[in-house]
């Protein structure tokens, strides 16, 4: 390995875990400024996807095969 490819390697390594710290912090800042009462809601929102997944899924695909058929009549 040439000594410019490990330069850019290692540059890349370094970018990649300042990416990652950044998108941390970020994160941390959401969660915090976030009012407790949409958190409590989207955790029941969650939590109503994961009991009926099968449901959600066939859902899904339902629209999605009705978007499919009428884009198709359009063309």
């Amino acid at each position: 390995m040439t000594q410019r490819t490990h330069d850019v390697k290692a540059r890349a390594a370094h970018t990649t875990e300042q990416a990652k710290a950044m998108a941390g912090q970020v994160g941390d800042m959401i969660q915090e400024q976030t009012p407790e009462l949409l958190k409590q809601q989207a955790g029941r929102g969650a939590e109503a996807a994961r009991n009926n997944r099968v449901l959600l899924l066939a859902t899904a695909a339902g629209v999605t095969a009705l978007w499919l058929l009428l884009r198709r009549k359009e063309k």
